[in-house]
């Protein structure tokens, strides 16, 4: 994590861009990049800038439209059934 956040020389142009022009000396505190408000919101930008953690290209995506609701397990829906004994 630290060689990603302050050390690689790859990602140099935009560790200055993102972070060092914003944040100065605190650029260089990992506590800091990780859990200053302030400091998140340029973290973010950087991490997109990177892309580095981005799916490669062809992976399908696992990020959803919208909120899913999951059920309780007594609410789910269960194979129907023909009963033991059925009376006809």
């Amino acid at each position: 994590m630290q060689h990603f956040l302050l050390e690689c020389p790859h990602y140099d142009r935009k560790q200055f861009t993102h972070l060092t022009r914003a944040l100065k000396r605190k650029a260089e505190s990992i506590p800091h990049l990780l859990s200053a408000p302030d400091a998140l919101k340029h973290l973010t930008r950087y991490i997109e800038a990177t892309k580095r953690f981005h799916a490669p290209k062809g992976t399908p995506s696992t990020h959803t439209t919208g909120p899913t609701r999951r059920q309780p397990a007594h609410a789910q829906a269960t194979p129907n059934r023909a009963p033991a004994n059925p009376q006809i």
